[in-house]
């Protein structure tokens, strides 16, 4: 399987504001992933060129890895509330961070490039490790169940999942590039938007919303996972009309449905596509969306509303088909 440690070699990642000129072929000897327009994985080693950065802007989503550290399999904390929930998730934030910044850190090393690359990430982990050993024993702690000690574990936490973030962004920025010479860190200027954000400790995440133009948009994927993973993946758009490559810029089959925020009320000029991704091993994968709309691929959705007698209010999307059900037959 194709593995983190392969995508060290030389690679085009199309960025926000980051300007990379064109990207040369790398070593034959090597499978090369590379990223432009268009973008896919080589497999025989052949290193097609980039074409030239544009305005394009990547998401980098990192798939769930609900696992508890101490024995590897999933979190049976007895810790209640959001704290659990929050605590499982720096788990599998601090285990993929630690995992992109020792390959990039370790390459930049090699390459001569340590003084390029912000090592000083390290210090964001250690801080986000110490984090989420507090969480793990807290129900020990006496006084942590008062409001003040709640405020503060809320706002560690958050820190914390804000520095992993970077961590990740840095990372992935680095492994992806071609020509790692072109590498320069911009704190102010981040390579990579994340899949979602979170205004404050109490806030809901938010999940990000990618806004489709005449441009391609880039989706990198990472496996935190020792394993080969086959997952769904759900990305929020602003069209209906979507078409989604894989690496290997062929179409792959997806569906659109509309995104509820309630059980009645769809959230206007948002929709959510899903679509089946296998990924390697501790290894990143990419995802091309276009505007358009392929119909042998999508799948629009179907909705059912099942309202019991109730008298409620439905939300109706002109692009798939609701039946109100007043009834539960």
């Amino acid at each position: 399987p194709r593995s983190a440690a392969n995508l060290i070699s030389n690679a085009c990642l199309v960025g926000a504001s980051t300007a990379l000129g064109r990207c040369h072929p790398g070593p034959s000897q090597r499978p090369t992933w590379q990223r432009g327009q268009p973008c896919f994985w080589t497999n025989t080693g052949r290193s097609p060129g980039c074409s030239e950065a544009t305005s394009s802007w990547c998401l980098l989503e990192m798939t769930s890895d609900m696992t508890s550290p101490r024995s590897g399999m999933p979190s049976s904390s007895t810790t209640s509330g959001s704290l659990t929930s929050s605590t499982a998730g720096l788990t599998s934030m601090c285990r993929g961070a630690e995992v992109l910044y020792s390959l990039a850190a370790a390459h930049a090393r090699r390459s001569g490039l340590a003084g390029r690359y912000p090592l000083s990430d390290f210090t964001l982990l250690t801080e986000a490790r110490r984090t989420l050993g507090l969480f793990q024993h807290h129900d020990a702690i006496t006084g942590t169940a008062k409001e003040a000690v709640v405020v503060d574990y809320g706002v560690r936490l958050l820190r914390s999942l804000v520095n992993l973030k970077q961590v990740i962004i840095h990372a992935a920025h680095y492994l992806v590039l071609g020509d790692k010479e072109t590498y320069h860190f911009d704190p102010e200027a981040p390579f990579l938007q994340v899949d979602d954000t979170r205004l404050s400790h109490d806030a809901l995440p938010e999940r990000t919303v990618i806004q489709l133009d005449s441009s391609p948009r880039f989706v990198v994927l990472f496996n935190p996972l020792e394993q080969e993973r086959f997952s769904m993946v759900s990305l929020l758009v602003n069209s209906p009309r979507v078409r989604v490559l894989s690496e290997e810029s062929q179409p792959l089959a997806v569906q659109i449905s509309a995104h509820w925020s309630s059980a009645t009320e769809a959230v206007p000029d948002v929709y959510q596509v899903s679509v089946p991704v296998r990924l390697p091993a501790l290894g990143l994968g990419v995802l091309q969306l276009q505007l358009g709309l392929d119909g042998h691929r999508t799948l629009p959705s179907s909705v059912r509303i099942y309202l019991h007698g109730r008298q409620l209010s439905i939300s109706r999307h002109e692009a798939f088909p609701l039946r109100v059900i007043d009834s539960g037959t």
